[in-house]
């Protein structure tokens, strides 16, 4: 039997001690990867909002090139563990696909440009080549984010730091926006140089913008109020969180947000009706479903009277001028309006034209506001920019390719959805639900409005979607790779 030599084994000990010593710096060097890249997407849900919901310029691009450099990140942690993907990024194949359909949209016809009026112009499918170009980056960005969302979103922990990020930073906007509304002056901008008079509320410029962000944050306090089983003090903490969210709304005067707050409302009084008593497992909710389960009438009984509290009380804090902005709905969709303004049927009727006139592959991303000028009675300054219905844009832009790839990323997303609800954990089951009504507001808003083109919104609407899909039951994959390369190593 030979005896291995001192050299040699003085070789074997100092190659062990590299190894481990690699080992360990590379799993240091996960942890924090993965920790920064997280925390990055959480500042950027904080952050964006402000100012404005981030819709200048400049804000857009800092946000993309952030989410930019924290996909590079991913990319360095993904080399490391040996683990990109999670199995929940499946759904994301066709925001991909919007992507590259947005820039196909840009691809000139002809090699031979077409002159008119001495003009050289270049035939695409998007009648606006540079704003479909932005909006693929701006798409792409978005769905980078919300890969990292679903992939750094591993743990219970992290899921519930991202539902009270979510939650924080709705409370702190309907903090500033009833500040704003106690003491803006009548002249001048409050903190922010554009936040002038009555323009907008909270730090954005339009109002409904701003209730978008209610709905999402009242949809996942909805959700821990209704399924997490509070105790006496957290519940009356999420109450009054809710409350001021309502207050903040009402005060906002915004229509489609109140229309919205309501169908939220009774969602969650239906889902709370229709979910056993073993997933409500105490708390003031489980006595109020015992009582009101008791009979169909008793039940519908029941939503009438909490929907007439809730009208009744938005119409009385909203005063005067939501009464004034809810008596004009008629005249907006399909009355006579001074000269200079624009009407919703107008707008939608020319929307509905630019389908028919581009519908398979509609008339490019980012692009409605210099497609539609054709077939908009009004041109010229009081040309929509947008259709005031998402559904209808998509329709417009992207034609039935467009919609299609949607719906594909609805179903798909859907499957996910279904497997995340079934869970023991009552918050993860709460957090769930709760991004399901907030989802749901934004659903039911977006048929009037275009809330979602703001980008401090559509993060946070974002993060509502991996709170409804991320499977915090995996295990660090990477962590178990680098225990085994470091076993086959040693």
């Amino acid at each position: 039997m030979a005896v291995p030599s001192v050299e040699a084994s003085l070789q074997d000990t100092s190659r062990f001690l590299e190894v481990r010593v690699l080992s360990g710096f590379a799993s240091h060097a996960i942890r924090t990867l993965s920790w920064i890249v997280f925390t990055t997407v959480l500042v950027l849900i904080a952050v964006l909002p402000f100012p404005y919901g981030a819709v200048q310029a400049w804000w857009t691009a800092l946000f993309e090139v952030i989410v930019f450099v924290a996909t590079i990140l991913w990319i360095i942690h993904g080399l490391l563990s040996g683990s990109w993907f999670v199995k929940e990024h499946k759904v994301l194949i066709p925001l991909l696909a919007v992507v590259l359909f947005a820039f196909a949209q840009t691809i000139p016809l002809s090699s031979v440009p077409s002159t008119i009026r001495g003009l050289e112009i270049t035939r695409t499918i998007s009648a606006d080549p540079f704003e479909t170009k932005q909006f693929a980056k701006d798409f792409l960005a978005h769905t980078l984010l919300l890969a990292m969302l679903l992939r750094f979103t591993d743990s219970k922990y992290r899921l519930r730091a991202l539902t009270y990020v979510v939650i924080a930073t709705g409370m702190t906007i309907a903090g500033f926006g009833l500040l704003r509304f106690v003491a803006q002056p009548q002249q001048g901008g409050f903190l922010l140089h554009y936040l002038k008079g009555e323009t907008g509320f909270g730090p954005f410029i339009n109002r409904n913008h701003f209730s978008f962000l209610m709905e999402m944050t009242l949809g996942l306090i909805s959700g821990l109020v209704i399924f997490a089983g509070l105790g006496p003090r957290k519940l009356r903490l999420f109450l009054a969180c809710a409350i001021t969210i309502w207050l903040a709304t009402s005060l906002s005067d915004s229509r489609g947000g109140i229309l919205a707050l309501v169908c939220q409302i009774m969602l969650g009084f239906i889902l709370a009706m229709s979910v056993s008593h073993a997933r409500i497992a105490r708390g003031y909710f489980r006595r109020v479903r015992r009582l009101a389960a008791s009979s169909a009438s008793l039940r519908a009984a029941t939503l009438i009277t909490i929907l007439i509290i809730v009208v009744a009380g938005t119409v009385w804090v909203g005063g005067d001028q939501l009464k004034y902005r809810v008596s004009m709905v008629p005249t907006e969709i399909g009355g006579d309006l001074e000269e200079n303004s624009v009407r919703r049927a107008d707008i939608w009727k020319a929307g509905w034209l630019l389908f028919r006139a581009h519908p398979i592959a509609g008339s490019g991303f980012g692009g409605f506001s210099a497609a539609v000028t054709r077939y908009h009675e009004k041109a010229g300054n009081y040309s929509p920019h947008q259709a005031h219905n998402d559904y209808l844009e998509i329709l417009a832009s992207g034609g039935v390719i467009g919609v299609a790839l949607g719906l594909w990323f609805v179903f798909g997303m859907y499957r996910f959805v279904v497997a995340r609800l079934d869970t023991d954990s009552r918050f993860l089951q709460a957090a769930r639900w709760g991004a399901i009504i907030g989802v749901f507001g934004v659903a039911i808003h977006s048929f009037v409005e275009f809330g979602l083109h703001v980008p401090g919104n559509s993060v946070v609407f974002m993060a509502l979607l991996a709170i409804s899909m991320a499977d915090v039951r995996r295990k660090t994959r990477g962590s178990a790779r680098m225990s085994k390369h470091r076993l086959t190593a040693l």
